[in-house]
């Protein structure tokens, strides 16, 4: 999977709903009636047992490589900045309605 891919799963999908809630209060939600506590206590083990997985990841100079190479986006910076700054406007204004 490439950044690129990465990026838009979760514009498409978490960054929505953090848009207007945020982690924690989407969790808290989640849990239905029974809040945070109830996220938790039903999807914490399985939270919990993908950390494990992780290991001890590193920014090694192969890692780095390939992030770099995929950080291409076919815009320049200065273009990114503007089409992010004015997507989040349009959020912010859509909010206020």
């Amino acid at each position: 999977m490439t950044e690129e891919e990465l990026d838009e799963i979760v514009t498409s999908s978490i960054g929505l709903r953090w848009a207007v809630a945020g982690p924690f209060r989407s969790f808290h939600l989640g849990g239905g009636p029974g809040g945070l506590p109830a996220f938790l206590e039903h999807l914490g083990p399985a939270l919990e047992a993908q950390w494990c997985d992780l290991g001890t990841p590193k920014l090694g100079e192969k890692t780095v490589q390939l992030l770099s190479e995929q950080a291409r986006f076919g815009a320049t910076i200065q273009e990114m900045q503007t089409a992010r700054d004015a997507a989040q406007i349009k959020i912010m204004r859509a909010l206020e309605e």
